[in-house]
């Protein structure tokens, strides 16, 4: 969520078979320091960002 007011993106490409569904999605995370929100930041000077990642799903509907 955060990345769509940072200058990142998300974009997927999906596919639905009857109840199956599989997804590929990239993600950036542009400018967003994900080190804010964790509980473990140990360092004010550690920024750690989300970088372009690729991602695949595969997912089945139950009802």
């Amino acid at each position: 969520m955060p990345m769509f007011f940072t200058g990142g993106y998300h974009f997927a490409l999906g596919y639905r078979y009857k109840k199956f569904r599989l997804r590929a999605s990239i993600i950036n995370g542009g400018t967003y320091n994900a080190e804010k929100a964790g509980i473990n930041n140990s360092s004010t000077d550690f920024k750690r960002y989300y970088t372009t990642s690729p991602g695949v799903f595969f997912g089945y509907n139950v009802w």
